[in-house]
């Protein structure tokens, strides 16, 4: 009984060390050892925008692809492949920029340094609304007419 107990107490200690790492966001983790940074550098596959599933990469024949490239050096990068099968091209988008989070690690604020023109990307600074941060998930919303837009990520790397 009594090693159970020092078990125990070794594990709520354990846990008191590392408050930060509890369930921050609306969808969690609810506790991880891997700090928020750690997390989120990386490479992420868009996997569902708004609910609607989008196209894996191989073989791609419709839709869009998009990979975010989050780098620990505080660099990004974000590329879109779009196909139209209606004129049937294909066309690449790279845009290449900063990212940091907010004071309350809450955000992503995304800074474009260079990339193509379009309407995707009409300012320079985006605020990506953090709902899920897991080591495999990333979630973030997007403003939207109705409020929050979820796009939903999977960690290719």
């Amino acid at each position: 009984m009594r090693k159970i107990n020092l078990v125990i107490c070794l594990f709520s200690f354990m846990l008191s060390l590392f408050p930060c790492a509890c369930k921050k966001y609306e969808e969690g983790p609810l506790i991880s050892f891997k700090s928020k940074e750690k997390r989120l550098v990386g490479k992420w596959l868009e996997v569902d925008e708004y609910g609607e599933a989008l196209p894996t990469p191989e073989p791609f024949t419709w839709g869009r692809v998009s990979v975010f490239e989050f780098k620990a050096d505080g660099e990004f990068s974000n590329s879109r492949v779009a196909a139209n099968i209606a004129s049937n091209t294909i066309s690449t988008k790279v845009y290449h920029g900063r990212w940091s989070f907010d004071s309350k690690k809450e955000n992503i604020k995304i800074y474009y340094t260079s990339g193509p023109t379009s309407l995707t990307y009409p300012t320079d600074e985006y605020d990506l609304t953090i709902q899920r941060l897991k080591y495999k998930e990333l979630w973030y919303g997007v403003p939207g007419y109705y409020g929050l837009n979820t796009i939903y990520y999977e960690r290719v790397e």
